[in-house]
């Protein structure tokens, strides 16, 4: 069993935008920003995928990533977190399974190396990233409740961007479950519309990436 493996999920239906791991995001197809992630990290990898082109690409430019066909079930619906991942544990058991989504292509390796370490550290169950923003509220006649300065309301948003948890996932309804860590990196960004990926753009272009 391995101790922590890095999965990412990769289908190739997107229910806003087709095709988009491999959509180009600043000239590169968008799930090699994930694949390099983990090659940074160094940590055993496994991709989970039903798009022949993503495979093709993996194979290629990633040669240390174990390559796994993505279930058609996978694709319904009602399928839970906790059964695609006891799909995984029967490929690749670990006790630690640290989860990437594609959509963030803005992401630190040693930021995520960091948060694994913390999670192993706390004796935590489960994990996920978060962003910090302003609570905008209005009352229905329109008065501003935000207030300003010090008096302005933030709150953390879960954004998807990756999940850490142990294999006691097993025995619960879903892969964050038990003692919960959050995660806060303000610069993750999540793709999910056109809007989100111009966002992204200019935040990549700014110079995380060095």
């Amino acid at each position: 069993m391995l101790d922590v493996l890095v999965v990412i999920m990769a289908r190739k239906d997107s229910k806003r935008i087709p095709e988009k791991n491999m959509k180009h995001f600043c000239n590169i197809p968008l799930i090699e920003y994930t694949l390099t992630c983990a090659k940074q990290m160094g940590l055993p990898t496994a991709i989970f995928t039903d798009f022949d082109r993503i495979k093709g690409l993996t194979n290629a430019w990633h040669p240390q990533v174990m390559v796994f066909d993505q279930p058609k079930e996978f694709q319904e619906e009602n399928v839970t977190s906790v059964q695609q991942f006891k799909y995984v544990h029967s490929k690749l058991p670990a006790k630690t399974t640290v989860l990437l989504q594609p959509t963030t292509p803005v992401r630190n390796p040693y930021n995520i190396m960091a948060y694994i370490k913390q999670f192993l550290e706390s004796g935590a169950d489960s994990g996920f990233s978060v962003v910090r923003k302003h609570l905008e509220c209005y009352t229905l006649e329109g008065q501003n409740l935000n207030g300003s300065g010090k008096d302005r309301k933030e709150i953390l948003v879960a954004n998807g961007s990756f999940f850490i948890f142990n294999d006691t996932y097993v025995d619960h309804d879903h892969i964050i479950h038990g003692k919960q860590l959050m995660f806060e990196d303000s610069y993750l960004v999540d793709l999910d519309t056109e809007d989100d990926w111009k966002k992204a753009e200019i935040l990549a272009n700014g110079g995380y990436y060095e």
